[in-house]
């Protein structure tokens, strides 16, 4: 539903991700405290992805069924994030000071 609603303009990445980061703000240490999000890369980086995101697909450009339908990953390797100083941990908590160093 939500790569049709991009797909279909009913939605923008921009209003996803802004809901997405409002959803994990609001339960993941407050509301529900589900803890289940380390960290998420700063809002500027993740809005200016999402703008480039609508860019391309009013253009015209589809980059396949997901373009623009943000995610983020549980169990990364530093060498797949995506985003330079964010942390992981491989649900270690040995882990837990990791950063990536990469972008």
């Amino acid at each position: 539903m939500t790569a049709r609603s991009l797909n279909n303009g009913s939605v923008t990445s921009v209003q996803l991700v802004s809901e997405y980061v409002a959803r994990i703000e609001a339960n993941n240490f407050k509301g529900y405290e589900l803890r289940a999000v380390i960290e998420v890369a700063p809002l500027s980086i993740l809005l200016s992805q999402a703008l480039k995101a609508d860019a391309l697909r009013k253009s015209g450009t589809n980059l396949g069924y997901l373009h623009g339908v943000g995610h983020w990953s549980k169990h990364s390797q530093d060498a797949l994030l995506t985003t330079h100083n964010i942390r992981y941990q491989y649900s270690s908590r040995t882990m837990s000071r990791q950063i990536s160093l990469k972008d």
